[in-house]
């Protein structure tokens, strides 16, 4: 088996067909998909059952716990292919751009551990059309980049480098380093990829934006944040953070510094959350602040610098501010909003 793609299932109805199909355009024969189904509500699991029973490519999976690590990790148990693709199933691919990838990387790279690529983004709009963002952290004109040493080039150009559906996974490799997600936390795409990155790949670094991910559907978990979800994103962040500090992991400044600003943006986040949960929020930040003192990004530096100086909740109203300007200035320029600043997994 050359590859498995595995998405995860879960109250998408709205969504699942156009990805299945979009995804079947493009496999191989010897390409399985996992369909990992979990306690919907709606029509979901019924759509793939319809979908199994058509195509016999497609595998399907029940959850043997909650979460959207859970059913990656139970997909992964399963797996057969030499390759492995995270998919959303709120999402979809562009299936010219994934079939072509797909044949390079049969032909050219079967003996790489990770595929880096580019993504594009889509702001799904209620009776209007989607409006869609192209983020290109490698670059359109770029000749595939190998060696993991074009990591710090890619990491100049400040976007989310830890979601997992922009790579493409050797399951050797995943195996050999017991690379898993942390069940029951959000944000798991964090920790995820430190310690991908850390154990080395080897890795090639290609344009081909294939994926487009959906947000502003409005019942996505980033829409109002909880404590919760702030709570866990800051543990992946300092935990990832403490652990590239440890490894000798040559770029693990530069992810630390990308870690960090993370940290920062999130601040605005205190502004977010529901009312009864804002104290705990910024409790949270205290407690946690001197992760901005580790390494040497001097941002993360001055940020910490300031905050001895500016109370904190001053701090996070100004964040919330610009955060709120910068999305009406997209807007008005018929740009989509980035989707940030909690982690963009969901």
């Amino acid at each position: 088996m050359f590859l498995s793609i595995i998405i995860p299932v879960l109250n998408i109805e709205k969504y699942i067909k156009r990805c299945l199909d979009s995804v079947l355009e493009a496999c191989f024969d010897d390409c399985e998909i996992i369909l990992v189904t979990g306690a919907s509500v709606d029509k979901s699991n019924e759509i793939c059952d319809e979908y199994q029973s058509t195509f016999s490519n497609i595998k399907l999976v029940g959850q043997n716990g909650k979460g959207l690590s859970n059913a990656r990790n139970c997909a992964l148990d399963v797996a057969m292919g030499k390759y492995i693709v995270y998919i959303d199933g709120d999402d979809y691919v562009d299936s010219e751009l994934f079939r072509k990838l797909l044949e390079t990387l049969r032909a050219t790279w079967n003996d790489m551990d990770l595929i880096a690529t580019d993504f594009r983004r889509i702001a799904v709009s209620s009776g209007k059309s989607d409006k869609i963002e192209n983020v290109y952290q490698i670059g359109r004109n770029t000749e595939p980049q190998y060696g993991i040493g074009y990591l710090s080039t890619m990491l100049q150009k400040k976007h989310c480098f830890w979601n997992v559906w922009r790579y493409i996974y050797s399951r050797e490799f995943l195996q050999q380093n017991n690379i898993r997600f942390v069940e029951g936390k959000f944000s798991e795409d964090i920790d995820y990829t430190t310690k991908v990155l850390i154990a080395r790949p080897k890795m090639v670094f290609v344009h081909c934006p294939f994926y487009y991910y959906s947000i502003g559907k409005g019942d996505s978990l980033m829409d109002c944040p909880s404590y919760k979800q702030l709570r866990d994103t800051l543990e992946f962040l300092c935990n990832s953070i403490r652990m590239l500090e440890k490894s000798s992991f040559m770029y693990s400044q530069i992810l630390i510094g990308q870690y960090q600003f993370e940290y920062i943006l999130n601040i605005a986040i205190i502004k977010e959350v529901p009312k009864e949960e804002i104290r705990k929020a910024r409790l949270l930040y205290k407690e946690t602040l001197e992760i901005l003192l580790v390494g040497s990004d001097l941002t993360a530096h001055l940020v910490k610098r300031i905050l001895h100086i500016v109370p904190l909740s001053m701090f996070a109203e100004i964040l919330h501010r610009l955060k709120l300007f910068r999305r009406f200035i997209k807007r008005g320029s018929g740009k989509k909003q980035r989707g940030e600043y909690l982690d963009d997994n969901h």
